[in-house]
């Protein structure tokens, strides 16, 4: 098939507004999702943003060089509900959530997965999880954040559940660091007068 196997350089944010499965198992060779919109090697944008009480989908994906504030490859937002199945993040990059933001009421879901080279400036190298996140037969390795702030996981005021899982080998910022429950980041920006910049 003529997407197998292939890059596809986004040149802005992927927003899934409807409910909506990406299946990717029936090609021979991973796609990959990136968020490099000039494929020169940095990330530019956010690769998937899942919106407030969408239901979606993710299997068999690669998804890398997002890069934004918080989610740099993919923002589940306020009830979104995210279930992610044999896929990869690697290389994505944020001040929070390098990987994946989870944000409060969100529901995100991942199997048969791997995190890995994701960063944060500040917490959730890996993942910042501010709902509930549930995480099976999946690797999160050499992910990084600030000093104590996750480099795997930031769990900060959710719900974490994680079995048959490794999380291990964070290059700063520990492995799991779980914090008391924040507002969601929408919120918060609102309260401070400013545009949602999501």
């Amino acid at each position: 098939m003529a997407l197998s196997g292939t890059t596809i350089h986004l040149a802005s944010t992927l927003t899934l507004s409807k409910n909506v499965t990406i299946d990717g198992s029936a090609l021979t060779a991973q796609i990959t999702i990136s968020g490099d919109s000039d494929n020169n090697g940095t990330g530019d944008v956010r690769v998937f943003f899942v919106n407030s009480g969408v239901t979606a989908l993710l299997n068999t994906l690669a998804i890398t060089k997002g890069s934004t504030s918080w989610g740099g490859g993919i923002f589940n937002d306020v009830s979104g509900i995210l279930t992610i199945t044999n896929s990869t993040l690697f290389g994505n990059s944020a001040t929070s959530g390098g990987g994946i933001f989870n944000n409060v009421s969100g529901i995100l879901t991942i199997t048969n997965s791997t995190l890995s080279g994701n960063s944060a400036t500040i917490g959730g190298g890996g993942i910042q999880n501010q709902g509930t996140l549930t995480v099976t037969n999946s690797t999160l390795s050499g992910n990084s954040a600030a000093s104590s702030s996750g480099g795997g996981i930031y769990n900060n005021g959710g719900t974490l559940n994680y079995a048959n899982t490794i999380l291990a080998n964070s290059i700063t910022g520990g492995d799991c660091v779980t914090t008391a429950q924040s507002e969601p980041i929408s919120t918060t920006w609102w309260k401070m007068g400013l545009a949602r910049l999501l």
